[in-house]
C-alpha cells in the first residue's frame, strides 16, 4: 500500500538542451501552462486518435511516458516506452522512497527523454505523438498562479512531457484527458502485460481496472514502505487499545474485521491477501470492490450467514453490511447479485449507459482541425461539393456501407473515406459494449442481435482518369496516407465509360457495392452510365447518388423519366421494369446557378427477385 505518489529529480542538466518541464531547472507549471495552450503544436487527442495510431491508420507514436517499471507491468497494445522520469542515478536518494512505499524508488528526470521519442519516430518530429500515463492532463483547466507543484488538477507527466517535445521540434504534440484511465473506461482498446498478464486475465474487468489505476500490482520495491506502514498500523492499534477506546466487540463489530474474516471463511481466489490488507486500511472501497468481483451467484446467502455464524455480527448488521458491499458493486454486479442499494431505475439506467453513450457518439470525424486543413486543398470551387461532401459523410454514417464506390474522385473522395473510417471505430465500440453486456437500455438490447458487429473490411473503390482540368483527384491519396487511411482506399486509374468497367472492376472482393456516388460532370452522358453500373448496386437498398440533376436541361429529362419509373413501381410504360423497384429522391441548394443539387436513388428489389423492405424490429419507437 501507498501513502501517496511523488518523485524528486536530480541536479544533472539534460542532455537535450531543452529547458526541463520537471525537476531542477524548470518554470512553475503555470508557465508550462501557458506555453502549451499559446502552442498550435499541442492539442487533445481523442480515444479515434488513439486508435488510429496504435492501429496503423495514422502515422506516429503513442508513448507511454510511465517508469519502465510499470509499462512492464501493464500497457496498451502498440505503445511504446519512453519514460519522461526514471529512477534516481544515485542509489541511496533512490532507496529512501522504498520506504515510502514508491514503485521503483525516488525518480529523476530522464535527461534522455527526447533522444528516446526520436528513436520511436524514427527522427521525424512532424509526426503526430500521443503521450500517455496514468493522468493524461488538461489545459482546460487553468492552473493556480505561481504553482510550481503537480497537485495542479490539470497538470501531469503527460503536459510536462510535451513541453519538451515542443521545444525540440515537435510539431504534433498530443495528450488524452484522464491518461490510461479514460482508455481502460471507454477506449475499447487492448491491454498486455509483461508481469502480471496471467494475473490479470484471471480477475474481472473490475477488478482489472481498479488494479490497473489503483497502481496496485506488487513489486518488491514496495515491500519496505508496506513494512513500515503495518508497523506504523500495529503502533496504532496498539496505542488505541492502550487509550481505553470503544472496543471492537469481539473483533468483529467494525466493517472492516467482518470484511476480512468474511473474505476468509468464504475462501475468496489467490488475491484474498490483498483484499484483506484493504480492508484494514484507508481502501476500504476497493476491498469491497474486490470481494464483490470474487464471488458467485449464491454470494449475497452464504455471506450473510457467514457473517452471522461464524464473525458473531448481528442479523441486521449483515444485512448492512452485504447491502453496503452490494452499493459500491458494478450495476451489472448488482443486477446480477441482487438490489437493496435503494437506487430508483432511472438512476441505475443513467449509470449503467453513461459509458454507452460515449461510445456511441464517439468519433470527431470530419470535425477533427487535421482533417479540415488536410482536405482544403482539394476543394475547387468549380466542383460545386463544399456542402455535398459533409452530405455524404452523414449519409454513410447513418447508413454504415461497406462497399462504397466513387466515379470522379477529390474533395468527397476524403469525406466518404472518413466516414467508413468512423463507422468502423463506432462498430467496434459496439463490439466492445456487447461483449460487456452494455449495449441495452434498461433489460432491451440496444444493438441488433445478428448485424455483423466484427467485420473490419470496408473500402472505398475510386474510379477517375485525372484528366479534368480541375481535378484534384491524384491528391487523394497522399493524403489518405498521411491520415493514416489508406488501406480502406483502393484507386483505379482509368475511363469509367469504359463499357467492360462494371464487369470487371473489383469483382474477386466485391459482387455489389452499397453505395455508388456519381459525380461524372457530363450530364449528357449519364444515363447511358447508369444503366451500365445500375447491376452491381445491392438490390436490397443500395444506393446510388448522383451530382447536379435538378437545374440542367440535359440531367433534368432524364431525372423526369427516373421520376416517372419510380412512382410506378419500376415499371415503364410499356410494362417492362428496366431498373426494377426503386425509390427517388432530389435536393437542391437555392442560391447556386450551377452544380446546386443531387438525387438518391434507392434500390428496392430483393436478390431473388420480388420487392425489398426494412423489417420491423420493435413495436414502439
Amino acid at each position: 500500500m501507498t501513502f501517496g505518489r511523488f518523485a524528486t529529480e536530480s541536479t544533472a542538466r539534460a542532455r537535450d538542451g531543452v529547458k526541463p518541464g520537471k525537476g531542477p531547472g524548470s518554470p512553475p507549471y503555470s508557465e508550462i501552462y501557458d506555453y502549451l495552450t499559446s502552442s498550435r503544436a499541442v492539442r487533445e487527442a481523442s480515444i479515434e486518435d488513439v486508435r488510429a495510431v496504435v492501429r496503423g491508420r495514422r502515422r506516429g507514436a503513442v508513448i507511454d511516458v510511465r517508469q519502465p517499471l510499470e509499462h512492464e507491468e501493464w500497457r496498451l497494445s502498440g505503445t511504446k516506452s519512453a519514460p519522461f522520469l526514471v529512477p534516481m542515478s544515485n542509489q541511496i536518494r533512490r532507496a529512501s522512497g522504498y520506504f515510502l512505499s514508491i514503485k521503483g524508488g525516488l525518480k529523476e528526470r530522464n535527461a534522455s527523454f527526447i533522444e528516446r521519442v526520436d528513436e520511436l519516430t524514427n527522427g521525424s518530429r512532424r509526426e503526430t505523438v500521443i503521450l500517455l500515463d496514468l493522468r493524461g492532463g488538461d489545459l482546460s483547466i487553468a492552473p493556480n498562479t505561481g504553482s510550481t507543484s503537480i497537485s495542479d488538477r490539470g497538470d501531469s507527466l503527460s503536459l510536462r512531457a510535451a513541453f519538451e517535445l515542443v521545444q525540440a521540434g515537435y510539431t504534433d504534440v498530443r495528450y488524452v484527458v484522464g491518461g490510461f484511465p479514460t482508455l481502460i473506461d471507454e477506449g475499447g482498446l487492448e491491454f498486455e502485460s509483461e508481469k502480471y498478464g496471467a494475473l490479470l486475465d484471471a480477475v474481472g474487468d473490475r477488478t482489472r481496472r481498479t488494479l490497473m489505476y489503483s497502481n496496485l500490482l506488487p513489486d518488491p520495491s514496495l515491500a519496505p514502505g508496506v513494512l513500515v506502514q503495518l508497523v506504523l498500523l500495529l503502533a496504532l492499534v496498539i496505542f488505541q487499545q492502550a487509550s481505553s477506546l470503544e472496543p471492537m466487540c469481539d473483533d468483529v463489530s467494525t466493517l472492516d474485521t467482518a470484511l476480512t474474516k468474511a473474505c476468509e471463511s468464504i475462501g475468496c481466489p489467490w488475491y484474498v491477501d490483498m483484499i484483506v490488507e484493504c480492508a484494514s486500511s484507508e481502501k476500504l472501497p476497493l476491498a469491497r470492490d474486490l470481494l464483490l468481483d470474487s464471488v458467485d451467484d449464491d454470494w449475497t446467502t452464504r455471506a450473510k450467514k457467514l457473517l452471522v455464524d461464524e464473525c458473531g455480527v448481528s442479523p441486521r448488521d449483515a444485512e448492512a453490511l452485504v447491502d453496503e458491499v452490494l452499493s459500491r458493486a458494478s450495476d451489472e454486479r448488482r443486477a446480477r447479485y441482487g438490489s437493496g442499494d435503494g437506487s430508483t431505475k432511472g438512476e441505475k439506467e443513467k449509470t449503467i449507459h453513461g459509458d454507452a453513450r460515449d461510445y456511441i457518439r464517439g468519433a470527431r470525424g470530419i470535425y477533427d482541425e487535421k482533417f479540415l486543413e488536410l482536405v482544403e486543398p482539394l476543394y475547387d470551387l468549380h466542383m460545386g461539393v463544399e456542402n455535398m461532401g459533409p452530405l455524404l459523410y452523414a449519409l454513410c454514417r447513418f447508413v454504415k456501407p461497406r462497399r462504397i464506390l466513387e466515379v470522379g474522385a477529390g474533395y468527397t473522395s476524403m469525406f466518404l473515406l472518413q466516414a467508413l473510417v468512423d463507422n468502423e471505430d463506432e462498430i467496434e465500440r459496439y463490439h466492445t459494449m456487447i461483449e460487456r453486456d452494455a449495449a441495452r437500455l434498461g433489460d432491451v438490447p440496444w444493438a441488433v442481435n445478428d448485424y455483423d458487429y466484427s467485420a473490419r473490411d470496408a473500402r472505398l473503390h475510386i474510379v477517375d482518369n485525372c484528366a479534368h482540368e480541375h481535378t484534384t483527384a491524384h491528391k487523394v491519396t497522399d493524403i489518405a496516407e498521411t491520415l493514416g487511411y489508406r488501406h480502406f482506399l483502393h484507386v483505379h486509374i482509368t475511363d469509367a465509360f469504359d463499357k467492360e468497367l462494371p464487369s470487371t472492376l473489383a469483382v474477386s472482393e466485391t459482387q455489389y457495392f452499397d453505395l455508388l456516388w456519381i459525380d461524372l460532370g457530363a450530364a449528357n452522358r449519364i444515363e447511358g452510365f447508369f444503366e451500365d453500373w445500375w447491376h452491381r448496386v445491392d438490390a436490397e437498398g443500395g444506393l446510388v447518388i448522383v451530382h447536379s440533376t435538378l437545374t440542367n436541361s440535359l440531367s433534368r429529362v432524364w431525372l423526369e423519366r427516373m421520376r416517372r419509373l419510380a412512382s410506378n413501381g419500376g415499371r415503364d410504360d410499356d410494362g417492362s421494369t428496366p431498373f426494377g423497384p426503386f425509390v427517388t429522391i432530389s435536393f437542391l441548394e437555392p442560391c447556386k446557378v450551377f452544380q446546386n443539387s443531387c438525387s438518391i436513388f434507392q434500390k428496392r428489389g430483393g436478390a431473388h427477385g420480388g420487392e425489398w423492405t426494412e423489417r420491423v424490429l420493435t413495436k414502439y419507437p
